[in-house]
C-alpha cells in the first residue's frame, strides 16, 4: 500500500543539531559530535555521546536531550521498541508535546496505528493550534483506510502551516501522498465517490503548493512514492493521473475533447463506435 511509511520529516535531528544560544560548551560539543556521528552512520558513537550528555548534571534539561537523542538513534536503526521506551522516559522532563508527537510517529512505524492515533489525538485536543499534530495524524489515518479523514486533517493544518517547524513543506508532501494513496485505493475499490474526492484534493493541494512555492516538493513526493510501484499499481496510478488531468479542465467542452483524445489513443481505427456499443450490450 502506498504511504506504508510516514512522510514526516524527522525533526529530532534538526532540534538536537541546534543547541540553545546559551548552551554550555560541553553541551554544544556533545550534541555536535553526536549529530556528526549520526550522519555518518556511526550510531554507537552517537549513542555514547547522548548517554554522556545525560550524565552532565550541570546542564539544564540534559536528561531530556539525552533521551531524545537516544530515541532518534534507535528509530534510525528501526529499533522501535527501544525508541518508544526512552521516549516514554522523556515525558515530564521537557516539552511533552514534542515527545508525544514522536511517540505517535514511533507507534506508526511499529504499525500500531490505532495506538498512534490515540496518542496524537491527545496532543490535538491539548494543542489544537499546532499544525504538526494534524500532519502527524495523516499516516495512521490513511494506514487504517481512512483517506477522507486524513485529508480532513490536512485541511486543519493548512491555515496553521506558518507555525510549523519546516514552514509547511511536510504538509504539502503529506497531502500529495495522501491524495494519491486515497485515489489508488478508490480505483481498486471501484469507488467513484472516493476517486472524485481524491482527485479534487490532489488538484487543490497542487495549486496550493504552487502558490506557497512548495510545488517542487509536492511533485518530488509523488514521483518518489510512485517510482517503485509494480506494473499493476503503475497502471492504476496512470488512471488516477488521467482523472486529475480531466478534473483540471474547467471548460466542459474542452474536457470532452480531452476525453475523446484519450479514447482515440486506444480505439481500434477499423472498429465502428456504434457497433462496439451494440456488442457490449449483447
Amino acid at each position: 500500500m502506498l504511504l506504508a511509511t510516514s512522510p514526516i520529516v524527522d525533526r529530532l535531528e534538526d532540534y538536537l543539531a541546534s543547541p540553545r544560544q546559551d548552551a554550555l560548551p560541553s553541551e554544544r560539543e556533545l550534541r555536535t559530535k553526536a549529530i556528526a556521528a549520526l550522519r555518518k552512520g556511526l550510531y554507537m558513537e552517537a549513542l555514547a555521546c547522548f548517554i554522556t550528555l545525560g550524565k552532565l548534571k550541570d546542564i539544564e534539561g540534559a536528561g531530556y536531550l539525552s533521551k531524545l537523542g537516544m530515541a532518534l538513534i534507535w528509530r534510525r536503526q528501526q529499533e522501535y521498541s527501544k525508541a518508544l521506551e526512552v521516549l516514554n522516559e522523556a515525558l515530564g522532563l521537557g516539552d511533552d508535546r514534542f515527545v508525544l508527537l514522536d511517540i505517535g510517529l514511533t507507534l506508526h512505524h511499529m504499525e500500531r496505528f490505532e495506538e498512534a492515533l490515540a496518542v496524537l489525538d491527545k496532543v490535538k485536543d491539548k494543542w489544537p493550534n499546532d499544525p504538526d499534530v494534524w500532519v502527524y495524524r495523516m499516516p495512521p489515518l490513511l494506514s487504517q483506510g481512512k483517506g477522507q479523514a486524513a485529508l480532513d486533517s490536512a485541511e486543519q493544518a493548512f491555515p496553521l502551516r506558518h507555525k510549523s517547524s519546516d514552514n509547511g513543506q511536510t504538509l504539502f508532501v503529506s497531502a500529495a501522498l495522501t491524495s494519491v494513496a486515497f485515489g489508488l485505493s478508490a480505483l481498486k475499490r471501484s469507488s467513484i465517490e472516493d476517486l472524485a474526492v481524491a482527485t479534487k484534493a490532489f488538484i487543490k493541494w497542487r495549486a496550493r503548493a504552487r502558490r506557497n512555492k512548495q510545488l517542487a516538493a509536492f511533485k518530488q513526493a509523488v514521483e518518489e512514492c510512485t517510482k517503485p510501484l509494480p506494473d499493476e499499481e503503475r497502471l492504476i496510478f496512470d488512471d488516477f493521473m488521467l482523472s486529475v488531468k480531466l478534473g483540471s479542465i474547467k471548460d466542459p467542452f474542452d474536457r470532452w475533447d480531452a476525453i475523446a483524445e484519450e479514447i482515440n489513443k486506444v480505439w481500434p481505427k477499423d472498429l465502428d463506435a456504434v457497433e462496439a456499443i451494440r456488442r457490449q450490450r449483447r
